[in-house]
């Protein structure tokens, strides 16, 4: 718990960080929509899994700060997945987290920039790295764009049946990131990023079919 609310913490610095007080309507417009997606209540659990497969990877408190730029980038991503998920033109969501969506609140166009922003944002926090920076964009563009997380909600809108392919590409490919990332901010051997990304994974994969199974689509897969 102490972990999830230094991690929050450091998610508000982000934003104040980039955004300031914003002089036009636009950037006041953006700033609201990126905040309200960014600050709601959320569990957390991809940025706080970077951050603990760092501890892992590196048993010092040090580890916390060479993996945060990571950890605030997968938040941000994930954020922005979930504004572009909930648009008309894909799950059609008018609620997340017991609030409107992002473009129930703000409107369609304010919600797909939003998103780009976010998505934008996030590789400026990985791009700063002290370690692998580099490497860590390269591993984060690798789970998100066209052969992952993009691909995923593609094959979600598309196919009539889930498979575990699907699964893997629109959820358990951020969840491996996120462990994988963790284990790059630090240095760690590439034996342990590997037993780490693996682990992330399965879980998953796990995640999205109970996550499906709570959805009502117990058939999913």
């Amino acid at each position: 718990m102490e972990l999830k609310k230094h991690f929050e913490d450091k998610l508000r610095q982000s934003l104040d960080e980039r955004l300031g007080r914003p002089k036009t309507l636009p950037a006041k417009l953006l700033q609201e929509a990126m905040t309200y997606a960014l600050l709601g209540a959320g569990k957390r659990v991809r940025p706080l899994m970077v951050l603990e497969s760092a501890l892992q990877c590196l048993p010092d408190a040090k580890a916390y700060q060479l993996a945060m730029p990571a950890a605030l980038a997968i938040e941000y991503v994930h954020a922005y997945s979930l504004i572009h998920d909930d648009l008309p033109c894909m799950d059609d969501d008018d609620y997340r987290r017991g609030k409107p969506s992002v473009h129930r609140r703000f409107g369609e166009a304010v919600a797909v920039l939003a998103g780009d922003a976010l998505l934008s944002d996030a590789f400026g926090f990985v791009a700063q790295a002290k370690i692998n920076p580099a490497r860590q964009c390269f591993v984060l563009s690798q789970a998100i764009g066209s052969q992952g997380m993009v691909l995923g909600q593609l094959d979600d809108l598309v196919s009539p049946k889930k498979t575990l392919v699907t699964l893997q590409n629109k959820t358990g490919k951020l969840f491996e990131c996120a462990c994988r990332l963790g284990a790059i901010a630090v240095g760690a051997p590439a034996e342990q990023e590997q037993r780490l990304a693996h682990e992330g994974a399965q879980l998953g994969v796990e995640f999205q079919l109970a996550d499906n199974i709570s959805d009502g689509e117990p058939n999913a897969f």
